[in-house]
């Protein structure tokens, strides 16, 4: 039996995972909700905080937002926690630093009927990114691996820019808790049978604050990571 939340289906959620993200908040959700009107989509913006300092949880409010605080820490259970409350047919998932430029859900969205994932990539052909050399490399050299050895359909596993159609997350089971959780996911769904493709995006500046990343630490996790998603696949 459904429940009243999933019976008020709309077209489209964003989950918008978030810490101290309030000065970018205003922009981000503003041209999301431009390219929305202008394509006729019916949405839902939520934000799932892990519990700013900054009033990123007030400022989401005030601009309309449905807003989450996180209960487990990471990325990956950000996502997880934010799956658990969509009401729509699809989700866009991004980063809430402006580092996602709305503007490619233009491309994405007429993939909807025939992939049930879309990936904005950083490496696929005219894709880029702002960021310095070494973290560019470091991450290209990481996602060709995955890439390789995981045999995944996308350059850019570790993006966090996608659409899926939702119902292929019903009942996903994901390990990672922080940002390793976005090469497993793929990994389950396309073991699963999930259609999945690309488009190139560029990777922008964030608007303001400060990023949380450590592409250092990734690095090392990952390694790990690879090892965990190897043994899942061939089981």
């Amino acid at each position: 039996m459904k429940t009243q939340q999933q019976q008020q289906s709309i077209d489209l959620s964003v989950i918008l995972p978030t810490i101290n993200e309030a000065n970018n908040l205003p922009k981000l959700i503003s041209q999301l909700r431009e390219v929305f009107k202008k394509n006729d989509i019916s949405c839902e913006i939520i934000i799932v905080d892990g519990h700013s300092t900054d009033g990123t949880v007030q400022t989401a409010n005030e601009l309309g937002a449905r807003t989450h605080i996180q209960i487990n820490p990471g990325y990956g259970s950000a996502l997880l926690e934010g799956f658990a409350l969509i009401r729509g047919e699809y989700v866009l998932t991004m980063d809430a630093d402006c580092s996602h430029n709305p503007i490619y859900f233009t491309s994405m969205w007429p993939l909807r009927d025939r992939y049930d994932v879309v990936v904005g990539s950083r490496y696929s052909q005219s894709a880029g990114s702002y960021a310095p050399m070494y973290r560019r490399l470091l991450s290209f050299i990481l996602n060709f691996f995955f890439k390789l050895i995981l045999g995944l359909p996308v350059s850019d596993s570790s993006s966090g820019f996608r659409l899926y159609r939702t119902s292929i997350l019903n009942n996903l089971k994901v390990e990672g808790r922080n940002y390793d959780a976005l090469q497993e996911i793929l990994v389950r769904l396309v073991k699963q049978g999930a259609s999945v493709t690309e488009i190139p995006i560029f990777f922008e500046a964030r608007n303001s604050g400060i990023s949380k990343a450590n592409p250092i630490g990734f690095a090392a996790g990952y390694l790990t990571t690879l090892w965990r998603l190897w043994n899942l696949k061939r089981r």
